[in-house]
């Protein structure tokens, strides 16, 4: 059979499946490479999610050292009434960072939503605590 094929139909027909062999691996590319970038997104999306609260502490917490810092100069020019409402409002500010501390990312987090393996119908749930 390969006998009567003719090197120009044997070329094309190496050439027909090179084409459709880069087709395949082209659309393969986009699609994960579309994937790749869904992936990304969420990464961010969620980085920035968890990442807030603490930033937001931060603040709190770097407003309250300032707040002390003021009061302690108010005890050293003995300025004991003002150093009092210093430490009042430090205590003020810290109690507003309370609630955000709270809103920090739990050690165990729900990664992923992909369905379990093995017939379960739950979610798979990865923990991120320290496996060693």
């Amino acid at each position: 059979m390969l006998k009567n094929l003719k090197i120009r139909t044997g070329l094309l027909a190496v050439l027909t499946l090179f084409v459709v062999a880069l087709a395949g691996a082209t659309s393969m590319g986009w699609l994960f490479a579309k994937a790749a970038d869904e992936a990304v997104d969420d990464l961010n999306r969620v980085s920035t999610e968890q990442t807030r609260p603490l930033y937001e502490t931060q603040v709190l917490l770097l407003r309250t050292r300032i707040t002390l810092v003021a009061a302690y100069l108010d005890v050293q020019a003995g300025r004991g009434a003002q150093a009092q409402a210093s430490v009042d409002q430090a205590a003020k500010i810290s109690e507003r960072g309370a609630p955000a501390l709270w809103r920090l990312p739990t050690r165990a987090q729900i990664v992923g939503s992909r369905p379990q393996t093995g017939g379960g119908s739950g979610w798979h749930v990865q923990c991120l605590c320290a496996q060693h």
